[in-house]
């Protein structure tokens, strides 16, 4: 099947130093690439398609239901708390594809080691700018004497 050719890939030993971190996952890695060569990969089996994909999909599902979902209209003046929950939202799935699809790139350790940065910042950015919007919620529902929540 065409769509699933790709370049020969390497198994856990021949794999690059800074891609050998899982010793379970023992073929299926990607050569080092370009960066089209890594945007091509999304076109046939290896062993990261699996994350890219999943992560991918969450990403557009974000995408696409955050603006609908979101009331807008009813934060008045802390939309900020919109955006910032957007950004919360985001930032994990969007980092993750990053990584996940460029690991392989021909720039090697200090390549990889800034996307693992970027993916780890999406999660720092979701545990801090994700409880914004529960914060004010909170302190909003107290002037209302529902109790503590």
């Amino acid at each position: 099947m065409a769509f699933l050719a790709g370049p020969r890939l390497l198994d856990w030993a021949s794999s690059p130093p800074h891609l050998q971190f899982n010793k379970f996952v023992l073929t299926g890695y990607r050569p080092a690439s370009s960066g089209s060569g890594c945007l091509r990969s999304l076109f046939y089996l290896h062993n990261e398609l699996g994350n890219i994909y999943t992560h991918g999909l969450a990403l557009l599902g974000f995408l696409v239901l955050l603006p609908m979902t979101m009331p807008w209209g009813q934060l008045g003046k802390d939309g900020w708390l919109g955006g910032t929950h957007c950004v919360a939202c985001l930032a994990p799935p969007a980092g993750s594809v990053l990584y996940h699809l460029f690991m392989c790139h021909q720039g090697g350790s200090p390549v990889y080691t800034r996307l693992l940065a970027l993916d780890m910042c999406g999660v720092c950015l979701v545990n801090t700018l994700g409880q914004c919007l529960p914060v004010q919620a909170k302190k909003k529902l107290k002037k209302f004497n529902l109790g503590d929540l």
